[in-house]
């Protein structure tokens, strides 16, 4: 089976999403593969890596549902469950890391 929400988002919107939610401004920087294998290959020697020479080589690939998983019902749908978006599930899991708590008021729809 291959689980996916209705959307397909590159990394960069997935993290403005997450920015979004938890109410914070950073600066996204894109950064070329080889860099991304120097910092990992350096940030690898560590005991508790940051970032290492697999995630780069899993960011690398695409991560979403195939045609040939939707044709053969092998999706959330063909377990019979209505996919959701990010935006629907996001604030559940990320609203407690917003810059001021869990408890900051949520903002008015």
């Amino acid at each position: 089976y291959e689980l996916g929400g209705p959307q397909v988002l590159t990394f960069k919107e997935c993290m403005e999403e997450l920015l979004t939610v938890i109410d914070r401004k950073r600066i996204l920087v894109p950064v070329p593969w080889w860099v991304a294998n120097l910092q990992a290959s350096i940030l690898g020697l560590l005991p508790n890596p940051l970032l290492t020479k697999d995630q780069v080589l899993q960011l690398r690939a695409h991560n979403i549902v195939s045609d040939q998983a939707a044709r053969e019902s092998r999706t959330l749908a063909g377990l019979g469950l209505q996919p959701q978006s990010i935006g629907t599930i996001l604030p559940s899991y990320l609203w407690r890391f917003r810059a001021a708590g869990q408890f900051q008021r949520k903002p008015a729809a």
